[in-house]
């Protein structure tokens, strides 16, 4: 006599519960709007898909393998990075002291707030790997300095208005022109 057979759902395609919500469309707009905005929150993308926070959750978890990597300022210091900021600020400096540089402003154009205030808890991106996409965007050694400077400073305190700020930020940067020009013999 020859062995039982027993039936599977995989024989026959089209068999089974049939999906409502996941569907390839769902994972598709969720895929073209994290390469958009990998910082998208998963409850935005709920709201906007009209779906429920589990269900967009389990496509970027299940569907698309993504993980919500939670975002860290660093900035990778090396010693060629050290080298490079005193070789840097020693140039600088030099021409300051010559006075070949009387309006010299550095700038990444940074944006400041008026209220600064950020929520590291749930500053996320969404990944595939914690490599170099999870990173904030690195600055060079100098300016992350001078910027690390005029933010402990000037941000501690709330603003009232842009022009308060930009007058701050204005002082701020003569004061650190002062403490950093060597004084004349």
């Amino acid at each position: 006599m020859p062995p039982l057979k027993t039936s599977t759902d995989s024989d026959k395609p089209g068999r089974g519960r049939k999906r409502g919500v996941r569907t390839k469309k769902l994972i598709k707009n969720t895929l073209e709007k994290l390469r958009r905005n990998p910082r998208r929150c998963h409850r935005e993308l709920a709201a906007e898909a009209s779906v429920s926070k589990t269900s967009i959750y389990r496509v970027l978890k299940e569907d698309l393998r993504k993980k919500p990597y939670k975002m860290m300022k660093r900035h990778e210091f090396t010693e060629y990075h050290a080298s490079m900021r005193a070789e840097r600020s020693r140039y600088i400096r030099n021409e300051i002291a010559q006075s070949k540089l009387p309006n010299l402003v550095l700038t990444d154009e940074r944006k400041f707030d008026i209220q600064h205030v950020v929520n590291h808890q749930n500053d996320r991106i969404w990944s595939s790997s914690s490599s170099a996409e999870a990173r904030s965007p690195e600055l060079n050694a100098l300016e992350f300095s001078i910027w690390f400077i005029l933010e402990t400073r000037i941000l501690a305190i709330p603003h009232s208005s842009l022009e308060s700020l930009k007058v701050k930020l204005q002082k701020g940067w003569e004061a650190i022109l002062e403490e950093q020009t060597p004084a004349p013999c």
